[in-house]
């Protein structure tokens, strides 16, 4: 059957219990990869042209072109008509306050965010992440992994200790106004997904 490659908008609404506030998530679906955005990001604008999505924000506009397992990304400044970013890595995943994009890297359970500011063309963060993340009160929360001493380390669930390759998260916080990253000191139990699958059962 002839694949379609005509790309759709789909709105979905959801209700954040933790704080009582309305996220509303954009996905925009192809036949092979959807581009799918975090709940409250800037709001935009949408069109396409031939095979490439495009997103019109304030003061840029961000053509997705979905290739393979990625995204061919290129962004456009109107102040400086001309493009400030370019790549082929990652996954778009919004913009923030008209100024910081997104970025989601990877396809195991860890994954990298990278944070770039459209104005003054640069990263602000780079970080490897798990689970899912979260925008809220111009801030960023992600489950990153680090180092515990053994007095610092929560109790694992059983499946997890049983895992030979079991790590520790700790929610932080990269705050867009300070640009700096908050610890908070909460850890959770987690594993390696990439090598539980390196050596799959014959």
């Amino acid at each position: 059957m002839k694949k379609l490659f005509s790309i759709f908008i789909i709105i979905l609404t959801y209700i954040n219990c933790i704080n009582g506030q309305e996220i509303q998530k954009t996905a925009l679906t192809s036949d092979y990869n959807s581009i799918v955005l975090l709940g409250s990001t800037d709001g935009y604008s949408y069109d396409t042209k031939n095979d490439t999505s495009i997103l019109k924000y304030k003061d840029f506009i961000v053509s997705i072109r979905i290739i393979e397992v990625s995204q061919d990304i290129r962004i456009f400044s109107e102040a400086k008509q001309a493009n400030v970013f370019y790549n082929s890595n990652y996954y778009f995943k919004g913009l923030i306050n008209n100024r910081f994009a997104i970025f989601d890297e990877g396809t195991t359970n860890i994954r990298g965010l990278m944070i770039y500011d459209l104005v003054k063309d640069c990263e602000v963060l780079n970080i490897s992440y798990q689970d899912n993340l979260l925008i809220s009160n111009n801030a960023i929360a992600y489950k990153t992994e680090v180092y515990l001493e053994p007095r610092l380390r929560p109790k694992c669930p059983e499946e997890i200790e049983q895992m030979p390759f079991k790590i520790y998260l700790e929610k932080q916080l990269f705050d867009f106004e300070t640009l700096k990253i908050i610890k908070t000191g909460k850890y959770i139990c987690s594993f390696m997904e990439w090598f539980i699958n390196a050596n799959p059962q014959q």
